[in-house]
């Protein structure tokens, strides 16, 4: 439980920074001392994930150095460590001593319950449903560590995205291992459910936040990724909360509310490229509202945007110059045909695209108007494995039914309507770019506000005799997501709760290549692996690179013989070839050149088996160099 002390800590001196951060919003309106706590400690661990970066690059990236990092933050804020500390008893206690329904006890227990045990979970090993988790969002921060730097990996195109969450992974790595890495996005998630509530609380009534809350904990989808090492509920935290300092300024709470949505949506741009769409709507939606409300009419319209691209376009802007110095390309590997990029090509760009268009059930009109209802009921076709049903992929169908009831209400509520009408925005961009499960993230916890509002008011407009059948609806579904979220991660719980070794954890759920990677870990000093079908290197010790999977430093196509691919091997210091039994088959049967080169090799014993674990077979290069 180390690991959990390490991150309170982490997050306790983050809220504290963050509240020295918004003394300039002194005289901005907070309508609670948890929309305070919320909004600071988003900021909080966004200025972390940058101070890990500028450590990275200047090559001081270590346990010791982040730790003098943190203790200074905390010596800094240290007032404001004594005011979040007041704030969170106090707030405890009128918590405690506050009256509840049923059916608010009811909510207050799943959403604890739901909280705890994925804070629980995210302590336990990545396992094999993390594979981008393993691949690149805590494979990459780990090499950094090693390293003790952030610096240019060609091999792997994926660290050349946005990676503000991916400095907290750094972080958790550097101080505890990958435990407390994972429980920086369950902290994400924790604080989307915060601050759901406090937008309920600050906007509406509190029981249109708790329902929200509940809706949102009850996608199987969302409680799924709370225990992994990937980011999309990061980008849902920046998300929701730049649309909620939106919301804040436009009714009228304080000019400063406007920098709070610019800096978080920078926050949210430097975690996913997919929120420069929030960019734009942000920047639409107050040139809107300045023009429509202003009798000064478009400039000062046009102040109002551009303060919004301004500040995101600040904030986010060291992973796209960093991307472009490295690359050529800011938004690498994307938009190939404008920008170009180093080790990419127009084959590459073209077979990436289509794998990102591969997910879903089709772009027609008929399958957009489809694609909540299939979201709900067919989610593992949005996955990376829609041959084989996954019960965690699902938005839950509490969104699907409430949703809608916003028609029902007549005149509607205005800020229910700018949540509903980015959340449609948001999802026709997600539909057109890549219908991923996982990118859909970011827009549930608005969607969830919307469904939270409208459940809430119909219920109270409700006859008598249907409340609890709606309730009791509700409950069902909660507890079935509970009973699915269960499913799905108890049995990582006795290796988070030390009842079974992590070692023995990994040997039974990575499919034999935790196993493979103890052997890899044991080569000799100066090996190095390239990995061929596979890209999960998080558990290598020995340094290693992917081999056929989003770059081109081996150009196979004008490779002559084999000779000259164990050449090519030698110049990366490449000494061991890792496989997959499908990767081989595939390569033989579509007599791809690096299929041609690979089948030689073995022919001509240049690689010799070491060993095999599951389907992989880890190879020997036999040829001494040149």
């Amino acid at each position: 439980m180390l690991a959990l002390a390490i991150v309170v800590a982490v997050a306790a001196v983050a809220c504290a920074f963050g509240m020295r951060l918004l003394r300039f919003a002194h005289r901005t309106e907070f309508s609670s001392f948890l929309e305070r706590a919320v909004f600071a400690t988003a900021l909080g661990l966004g200025a972390t994930a940058y101070l890990v970066l500028a450590l990275g690059l200047a090559g001081a990236l270590d346990a010791r150095t982040l730790v003098i990092v943190l203790a200074a933050l905390a010596i800094i804020s240290w007032r404001e460590l004594g005011q979040l500390v007041l704030g969170v008893i106090r707030g405890l206690a009128d918590f405690a001593g506050r009256p509840r329904s049923i059916g608010g006890a009811a909510a207050t227990a799943f959403i604890v319950l739901t909280l705890l045990l994925a804070i629980l979970a995210a302590l336990a090993p990545a396992s094999a449903n993390d594979w981008d988790g393993l691949s690149y969002h805590l494979a990459v921060p780990k090499i950094y560590l090693q390293a003790h730097g952030i610096h240019y990996i060609g091999w792997l195109s994926h660290s050349n995205f946005p990676f503000t969450m991916e400095m907290l992974y750094a972080l958790g790595l550097a101080l505890d291992g990958q435990g407390a890495a994972k429980l920086f996005h369950a902290l994400c998630a924790v604080l989307v459910v915060l601050a759901i509530l406090s937008f309920g609380a600050a906007h509406w009534e509190r029981r249109h936040g708790a329902l929200a809350a509940v809706i949102f904990l009850s996608a199987p989808v969302v409680m799924w990724e709370a225990t992994s090492g990937l980011n999309d509920l990061a980008a849902a935290l920046f998300t929701l909360l730049s649309l909620y300092a939106f919301i804040n300024w436009w009714s009228g709470r304080g000019s400063a509310w406007l920098i709070i949505a610019g800096a978080l949506c920078g926050l949210a741009v430097g975690v996913k490229m997919t929120s420069l769409g929030l960019l734009g709507f942000l920047a639409v939606a107050a040139f809107y509202h300045r023009a429509a409300s202003e009798r000064a009419g478009a400039a000062a319209a046009m102040r109002s945007a551009a303060v919004v691209i301004a500040l995101a376009a600040i904030i986010a802007s060291p992973w796209y110059i960093k991307a472009y110095v490295w690359t050529g390309n800011p938004v690498f590997p994307f938009f190939y045909n404008w920008f170009g990029g180093k080790y990419w090509t127009a084959d590459a760009a073209r077979l990436y695209r289509a794998e990102q268009l591969g997910f879903g059930m089709g772009r027609s009109p008929l399958a957009l108007l489809l694609a909540p209802w299939n979201l709900t009921m067919y989610g593992h076709m949005f996955s990376n494995f829609p041959e084989r049903p996954l019960i965690y992929t699902s938005i839950g169908p509490l969104l699907l039914a409430l949703v809608p009831g916003l028609l029902l209400l007549g005149r509607l509520d205005k800020r229910a309507k700018f949540l509903l009408l980015y959340s449609v925005a948001a999802f026709c961009i997600w539909f057109a770019l890549s219908q991923h499960m996982r990118y859909a993230i970011p827009m549930l916890p608005p969607l969830s506000l919307c469904a939270g509002f409208a459940g809430s008011e119909i219920l109270k407009k409700a006859r008598k005799e249907l409340r609890p059948i709606a309730i009791g609806a509700m409950v069902l579904v909660c507890v079935m997501s509970f009973a699915i979220f269960v499913l799905v991660v108890g049995d990582g719980i006795p290796a988070a709760l030390g009842l079974e070794t992590q070692q023995a954890y990994l040997a039974r759920t990575v499919d034999g290549l935790y196993t493979m990677a103890r052997v890899i870990n044991a080569l000799p000093p100066g090996s190095k692996v390239i990995m061929y079908g596979e890209t999960r290197g998080f558990y290598f010790d020995t340094p290693y690179m992917w081999g056929n999977h989003h770059h081109n430093m081996i150009p196979y196509d004008r490779l002559a013989d084999s000779d000259q691919l164990i050449a090519a091997y030698h110049s990366f210091g490449i000494t061991h070839v890792l496989m997959t039994a499908q990767f081989i088959q595939a390569v033989k049967g579509r007599g791809s050149r690096l299929g041609i080169l690979l089948a030689e090799s073995l022919e001509q014993r240049k690689l010799a088996a070491v060993a095999m674990r599951g389907d992989l077979i880890l190879l020997r290069i036999t040829e001494p160099r040149a």
